[in-house]
């Protein structure tokens, strides 16, 4: 028996992984590496800190977000600083991995402060939680029904994206969100082109409609 054809979906996972063991490799090799320069000079090991801090930062995008949003500081462009103020944030769909990126940025934090003989303050806050949506649920099926009137082949995606659909269903309320062909996002080059927000009117409109008329056939559910 020959054997069984992978799905598109199948074949980009097995890629996926292939590119993890990669980067932990390569991981490996620069912890090893810097395991025996650890008498060397303070320069090596910083650069190789370093290496080994962009290569995690990899592994993880696929799984987690996390990055530093703002930094404010200062009186005067002559005057020395007295204190830095900085807002960062994390992301993930894994609560476990999301506390371990926090715990991680904080060490980061204290680690250089203990460095640069400075004190630091930590707050930590959660504004909104990850969420799995059932992909035979409600809010998915209007959207696919909406994006294939519209034109669109639906396809399902996860993202670290944070929406007000994450409010919504932590409240309890199911929601899905749509992609809006966005590109570059949250960057300087961040943009989307005039045909794919007319494209997404086109959709919503479709959304409206699919949702009115599942109400027309069952009367007992909210459209």
């Amino acid at each position: 028996m020959p054997p069984a054809k992978l799905t598109a979906d199948q074949l980009r996972r097995i890629e996926e992984i292939d590119e993890f063991q990669r980067a932990a490799d390569h991981l490996k090799r620069l912890v090893t590496e810097l395991e025996a320069n650890r008498a060397g000079q303070t320069r090596t090991i910083q650069q190789l800190s370093e290496k080994i801090a962009h290569e995690a930062s990899q592994m993880r995008q696929r799984a987690l977000t996390a990055n530093v949003g703002t930094i404010a500081g200062g009186t005067a462009r002559n005057v020395v600083p007295d204190r830095c103020t900085i807002t960062a944030e994390a992301r993930s769909r894994d609560e476990r991995k999301l506390a371990d990126i926090i715990q991680e940025m904080l060490d980061a934090f204290s680690f250089a402060a203990a460095l640069t003989e400075c004190e630091v303050e930590t707050q930590v806050a959660e504004m909104y939680r990850g969420y799995r949506i059932d992909p035979a649920g409600r809010p998915v099926r209007l959207a696919e029904e909406a994006l294939s009137r519209a034109g669109y082949e639906p396809a399902h995606i996860v993202s670290n994206g944070g929406a007000d659909a994450n409010v919504f269903n932590l409240r309890g309320m199911p929601c899905v969100n749509l992609s809006s062909a966005m590109t570059a996002v949250h960057s300087p080059e961040e943009h989307i082109a005039v045909a794919d927000v007319e494209g997404m009117v086109a959709v919503a409109l479709e959304l409206v409609e699919a949702a009115r008329t599942a109400g027309d056939a069952d009367p007992g559910v909210d459209a």
